[in-house]
């Protein structure tokens, strides 16, 4: 996916993954030479430095603060400044700030180690061990971990490409979380070896709820700042502390909880903050492998992205981590840098970088509507996916409020779709893609009756996100992307008679 295309979608919901920033307080200044006029000091960094002043403002464990990112935090222009920030500005520490996205974390210090043969440059190279920050958050107030209950984390990481702890040194940022939307935790835990973190995550925003709106405020602003905001490129780390070798990027790489450290589930919500602090606070290291791969795709619309990547090798190594630090530097001095995106990522020259400000970004199509909706039915998950893969099927259940025509078209995954939404009709080509057991969509492109518009043909997706539960029973996340003006008009409406549908088909338990 080296040259991106962006949907409408993209300027509406993606973009959590492009900003981890945080809250406020009183706090000691960083030091001199961490400051700099806008926060663009580019001269390196003291990985001694930065861990005490980590470790110079600590929090009661007690009493940890709770920062609530408000709606309109979201949408003012300090949000928009903020994501440019977060492009431009390489300093390591900055002044103390307010987070608006990712508040409420907890700082993790330890090892990055690999040690497994792999082509790779920089601090992917075999034999490498250097010292991290890394900082793990909730993209907002929500701490809690509860069982099914939906939850995102994001793993940001600072590598100081030295083994002189001491020296100054130009660090190399990385970004990993789970679905930015929404993933739907076993247990009461996020130390869970089953969490996995990505720097390609999916994107099931249906399970935002009642976030929704902010998400999409969000992603609008931060589209405005960068090209690719669901996928954060690896290329600071294949080019740190590499002298006179070619650059060699790994296209995906995750972070998963060595199995080892997995704890059995007690059931009680869990503060991921504290459950990070006490499980450090043994003594006993908490290992995260990490694997890397060039192999996979990123399909189906932004608002239900699925990443499908393969990770068929072992892992390259692991992140060690020894410490865990609850502190006010930790929430709002320390800075992680996001790479801007490239369209060659191994070519600095590449680098698209767009600047924030009036005229950026593309605005919401007037009579575009998304509708959702979940259920979860007493069918068993590989039951479900036959069913719904076989979209020419769609007309004997879905005809009246949804699919009215299903024809071969262009392609072995081709498909001419005639939608039937509130009364209004219109074709569309759309493109078939599924994953076993695990997701099947529509990315179309067509023309409504009353604005047609063949050169520049409307955008409409459709996803449905299967997710198998313990018992045997199936939660089905729908979600439809459409440009209708009835659909506008009439959404519970709509929303509804889709939602019936699919329950009629799949009979809720």
């Amino acid at each position: 996916m080296e040259t991106v295309t962006k949907s409408v979608w993209h300027v509406v919901l993606t973009g959590l993954f492009t900003t981890l920033l945080a809250s406020c307080s009183q706090l000691s200044p960083p030091p001199a030479a961490s400051r700099g006029q806008n926060d663009r000091y580019d001269g390196g960094a003291n990985f001694e430095q930065v861990l005490a002043v980590l470790r110079s403002s600590p929090y009661d464990p007690a009493k940890l603060p709770l920062h609530t990112t408000r709606i309109e935090d979201v949408a003012s222009a300090q949000m928009l400044a903020d994501a440019g920030r977060t492009l431009d500005a390489s300093v390591d520490l900055r002044e103390p700030f307010q987070r608006i996205l990712h508040p409420n974390g907890v700082c993790l210090v330890g090892d990055w180690i690999i040690d497994r043969p792999n082509t790779y440059s920089g601090v992917f190279k075999p034999g490498s061990r250097f010292p991290i920050i890394a900082r793990v958050s909730p993209p907002n107030a929500g701490v809690t971990t509860h069982r099914l209950q939906s939850q995102s984390v994001g793993l940001v990481g600072k590598i100081f490409p030295s083994t002189d702890r001491a020296a100054n040194v130009k660090t190399a940022n990385f970004i990993t979380q789970t679905d930015l939307g929404g993933f739907l935790p076993r247990q009461s835990r996020v130390l869970d070896s089953r969490v996995v973190m990505s720097n390609a995550p999916g994107v099931t925003a249906v399970r935002r709820g009642f976030e929704l709106a902010a998400f999409g405020i969000q992603g609008n602003a931060l589209d405005r700042v960068d090209l690719m905001t669901t996928q954060r490129q690896l290329y600071q780390l294949a080019e740190a502390g590499k002298a006179g070798e070619a650059t060699r990027t790994p296209r995906f790489m995750k972070l998963s909880l060595d199995p080892r450290d997995d704890r059995p589930d007690a059931g009680e919500a869990q503060d991921l903050r504290l459950e990070f602090w006490r499980r450090l606070a043994d003594g006993r290291p908490l290992n995260y492998h990490i694997s890397v791969s060039d192999a996979g795709e990123i399909v189906g619309p932004a608002f239900l992205q699925r990443s499908w990547i393969h990770w068929n090798q072992p892992p390259i190594g692991r992140i060690e981590f020894h410490e865990a630090i609850l502190s006010g530097a930790c929430d709002h001095q320390v800075h992680f840098q996001h790479p801007a995106w490239r369209d060659r990522v191994d070519d600095p020259n590449s680098t698209v970088r767009l600047q924030h400000g009036a005229g950026f970004g593309q605005p919401l199509l007037r009579d575009q509507v998304v509708l959702h909706g979940h259920l979860t039915t007493t069918y068993n998950v590989s039951t479900v996916f036959r069913e719904l893969d076989d979209v020419p099927g769609w007309t004997a259940w879905a005809a009246k409020d949804l699919i009215q025509r299903v024809r071969p078209g262009d392609g072995n995954n081709g498909l001419e779709v005639t939608f039937s939404v509130a009364g209004e009709h219109w074709s569309s080509h759309c493109l078939h893609e599924s994953a076993t057991d695990a997701a099947v969509s529509l990315s179309c492109k067509g023309n409504d009756g009353w604005n047609s518009s063949p050169t520049q043909p409307h955008e409409h997706d459709l996803t449905f996100l299967l997710t198998g539960l313990p018992d045997g029973r199936t939660r089905i996340d729908w979600g439809l992307l459409i440009h209708s003006k009835r659909a506008v008009e009439l959404r519970n409406s709509v929303e509804i008679g889709i939602q019936t549908a699919l329950e009629k088909k799949f009979p809720p338990s």
